[in-house]
C-alpha cells in the first residue's frame, strides 16, 4: 500500500529528480536533489495557476467567440466582393478596348452601369427624326436595356411626353435667355421622388405610376454612320481608290529607282573591298598554275611604290565613306516613302460626322431607392467613358456597312447566270414542281392540288427565288445588322414579312409608325425557316396584307435594286411572284366565301319560305 501511495504521488517527481541527479552528478547529491524537487513542486503549481488563468479567459471569451468568427467571415466576403468588382470592371475595361458594334456595347453598358450601382433599371434611348405628315417629329427610341427593362426596346418616346426631352434640347431650341442657360447648366436630371415635387405631374410612365428616384443624361457624340454618308462616300471611295493606284505605280516605280542606285553602289563596294583583300595566292590555284606564274613573275620585275600604295588605299577608304552615306541615305528615303492611301481612313476625310443624341435613364421604381451622390457620380463617370468607344464603334460599324456593300456587288458577279443558265435553271424547277404535283395527284390531290391545277410561270419564279434567298441566309441575316435602309430596301422587307404572315403590330411602335428595331428582331433563324415553309398558293383565310405588301413593293425594279442591295434584289424576286400568286389565290378565296354565303343565305330564306308555307297550310 505505501509502495503504491509513494508511486502515484511521488514516483514520476523522484525518477525525474534522481535522473537529472546523475546526469549533473553534482558534489553534494542530496542537497541536489532536494532542491531541485522544491524547484518541481513551485513550477507545477504556476503550471495549474496558468492553466485555470486560460480557461477562465477562454470561457469569458466565449460569448463573443460568435461575434469574432462573424466578423471574420463578413470580412472575407466583403474582400470577396471587392475583388469581384475589381474583376468586372477590368473586364469591362477591356471590352471597351476591343468592341466594334454599337448594340453590343450599349447591351454590356447598361448591364455593368446596373451592377456597379445596384440598380435593376438601366435604359438607353436614341434620339431620332421621323415622318409626321408633310413635317418630321422628334422622338427617343429605346434600343438597349438591362434585363428588367426588356417592354421598353421598341418603344418611343415623344417630345410631348414626360420630361427626358428636357436634357436633349439643344440651346438653339430655348424660348429665353434664362431657359437657354439652364439648358447649358442641366444636361443631367435627377428626380429623387417621381411622385413628389414640380416633376411628378410631368413624369411620363409606361408601366403605371409607381413610386422611386429617376435619373436621365444625355450623350453627344460625332457620328459618321449614316444613310447620307453612305451615298456621299460610295463615289469618294472610288477616287480614293484611283488616287492609291496612281500613288501605288509612283512608288514602284521609285522604289525600283532606288533599288537600282543601290545595286550599283553595293557592286562599286564590293570591288572596293576586293582590291583591299587581294586573293590569297591558295586561292588562285583555280585559274591554273601557269597564269600564276606569270603573275609572280610580273609582281618580281615590277618595283612596289609604298606611297602609291598607300594614296590608292586613302582614296579607296574616302569612296567607301561616301558611299556609304549614300547608301543610308537611300535606305532612309526608302523607308520614309510616302505610303498608298488607305479608302478606311481617307474616307473619313470626304464625309461630314454629325452630332448624334443619346440618353442614358435610370430608375428604382416599385421602391423608395435614392440615387446617393456616389452612386450619380459613378453614372457619369461611366457615361463619360462610354463617348468615345461609342464614335469607335460609330466608325467601325460605318466601315463594316461599306464593306459589305462591296461584298455584295462581288456576290452579285459570283451569282450572275446568263439567259441560257436562267432558262435551264427554270425548267428544272418546273420539272421538280410537276413531279411533286403528279405524285399529289395520285394520291387523290389536297388543297389547291387538284385536277386540272398547272403551276404558272409565276409559280416557277417563286420556287427559283426562293431556292437563291435560303441559300443566301447568312447574307439575309446580316440585314439585322444594318445601321439604316434605304427606304425601298426597307419597304421590300417589310413586304417580304408581311407576305409571310407578320402583321403590322409585329413591325410598329404602339402609334403604328414602322419600327427598324422590331422589323430586325424579326430577322433570326426563324424567319428562314418559315420562308422555305411559304407558299402563297395555300388555301388559308384571305391575306389581311396584300394591298399594303403591294403599295411598299410599288414600281420597284429588281435590276435597280441589285445596282443598290444585291440580298434586298433577291427577296424583291421572291415577293414579287409571290405577291401576283397569291392576289391570285385572294379572288379564290373571296369567290368561294361568295359562294358561300350565297348558298346560306339561300338556305336561310328556302328556310323562311318553308316555315311561311307551313303557317299558310295550318
Amino acid at each position: 500500500m505505501d509502495v503504491e501511495y509513494l508511486k502515484k504521488n511521488v514516483g514520476v517527481a523522484l525518477a525525474e529528480g534522481l535522473a537529472d541527479t546523475i546526469a549533473q552528478g553534482p558534489p553534494d547529491a542530496v542537497d541536489y536533489l532536494g532542491k531541485w524537487l522544491l524547484n518541481y513542486v513551485r513550477l507545477q503549481k504556476e503550471s495549474k495557476v496558468k492553466q485555470a488563468a486560460d480557461e477562465k479567459a477562454k470561457a469569458d471569451w466565449k460569448p463573443y467567440a460568435a461575434q469574432e468568427e462573424k466578423a471574420m467571415k463578413v470580412c472575407s466576403e466583403k474582400e470577396q466582393l471587392e475583388d469581384a468588382k475589381k474583376a468586372k470592371e477590368e473586364a469591362y475595361t477591356k471590352f471597351l478596348e476591343g468592341v466594334k458594334d454599337r448594340s453590343e456595347l450599349l447591351d454590356r453598358f447598361c448591364v455593368f452601369l446596373g451592377e456597379s450601382i445596384g440598380v435593376d433599371s438601366v435604359y438607353v434611348g436614341e434620339k431620332q427624326e421621323r415622318p409626321a405628315g408633310e413635317a418630321t417629329e422628334e422622338i427617343v427610341s429605346y434600343v438597349a436595356s438591362t434585363a428588367s427593362q426588356r417592354f421598353m426596346l421598341g418603344r418611343i418616346l415623344k417630345k410631348d411626353q414626360g420630361t427626358t426631352f428636357n436634357i436633349l434640347a439643344k440651346p438653339e431650341d430655348a424660348g429665353d435667355e434664362g431657359e437657354e442657360k439652364k439648358v447649358k447648366e442641366a444636361p443631367v436630371m435627377c428626380i429623387q421622388n417621381v411622385m413628389v415635387g414640380p416633376d411628378a405631374k410631368k413624369t411620363f410612365f409606361f408601366k403605371g405610376a409607381n413610386t422611386g428616384a429617376y435619373f436621365a443624361t444625355a450623350l453627344e457624340y460625332k457620328a459618321f454612320d449614316s444613310f447620307e454618308n453612305f451615298t456621299a462616300a460610295l463615289p469618294a471611295i472610288e477616287e480614293i481608290k484611283k488616287a492609291a493606284e496612281e500613288k501605288q505605280k509612283e512608288i514602284d516605280e521609285k522604289k525600283e529607282e532606288l533599288e537600282k542606285k543601290m545595286k550599283e553602289i553595293e557592286d562599286e563596294l564590293a570591288k572596293l573591298d576586293e582590291a583591299d583583300n587581294p586573293k590569297k595566292e591558295e586561292d588562285k590555284k583555280e585559274e591554273g598554275e601557269e597564269a600564276r606564274k606569270e603573275e609572280a613573275e610580273e609582281k618580281k620585275e615590277e618595283p612596289v611604290d609604298e606611297a602609291k600604295l598607300k594614296e590608292e588605299k586613302e582614296a579607296r577608304d574616302k569612296r567607301r565613306q561616301e558611299l556609304n552615306t549614300e547608301k543610308e541615305a537611300l535606305a532612309k528615303e526608302t523607308e520614309n516613302q510616302e505610303q498608298v492611301p488607305d479608302w478606311k481612313t481617307e474616307v473619313f476625310t470626304k464625309v461630314e460626322a454629325k452630332a448624334r443624341d443619346m440618353v442614358v435613364c435610370l430608375d428604382t421604381l416599385g421602391s423608395f431607392k435614392q440615387f446617393s451622390a456616389p452612386m450619380l457620380d459613378k453614372i457619369k463617370s461611366s457615361c463619360k467613358d462610354l463617348l468615345p468607344v461609342l464614335e469607335q464603334c460609330d466608325k467601325a460599324m460605318f466601315l463594316v456597312g461599306l464593306e459589305r456593300h462591296f461584298a455584295l456587288i462581288k456576290l452579285a458577279e459570283e451569282c450572275k447566270v446568263d439567259a441560257p443558265e436562267f432558262k435551264r435553271q427554270r425548267e428544272e424547277t418546273k420539272k421538280e414542281l410537276d413531279e411533286e404535283l403528279t405524285k399529289v395527284l395520285e394520291d387523290g390531290g389536297k388543297g389547291y392540288k387538284q385536277e386540272g391545277f398547272k403551276y404558272t410561270d409565276e409559280d416557277v419564279l417563286f420556287h427559283l427565288a426562293k431556292k437563291k434567298v435560303v441559300a443566301l441566309a447568312d447574307n439575309v441575316l446580316a440585314l439585322s445588322k444594318y445601321s439604316f435602309f434605304k427606304t425601298e430596301h426597307l419597304n421590300v422587307v417589310q413586304a417580304l414579312l408581311l407576305l409571310i404572315g407578320k402583321s403590322k403590330t409585329e413591325l410598329s411602335y404602339m402609334d403604328g409608325s414602322i419600327s427598324l428595331h422590331k422589323i430586325q428582331m424579326l430577322i433570326n433563324d426563324k424567319l428562314i425557316e418559315e420562308i422555305k415553309n411559304y407558299n402563297p398558293r395555300d388555301l388559308e383565310e384571305a391575306h389581311k396584307e396584300i394591298a399594303k405588301v403591294e403599295t411598299l413593293i410599288g414600281e420597284l425594279k429588281q435590276e435597280d435594286l441589285k445596282a443598290e442591295n444585291f440580298i434586298i434584289s433577291e427577296i424583291f424576286s421572291l415577293v414579287k411572284p409571290a405577291l401576283t400568286i397569291r392576289k391570285t389565290v385572294e379572288e379564290v378565296i373571296a369567290k368561294k366565301k361568295a359562294e358561300e354565303e350565297a348558298a346560306k343565305k339561300a338556305e336561310e330564306e328556302a328556310a323562311k319560305k318553308a316555315e311561311e308555307e307551313k303557317k299558310e297550310d295550318s
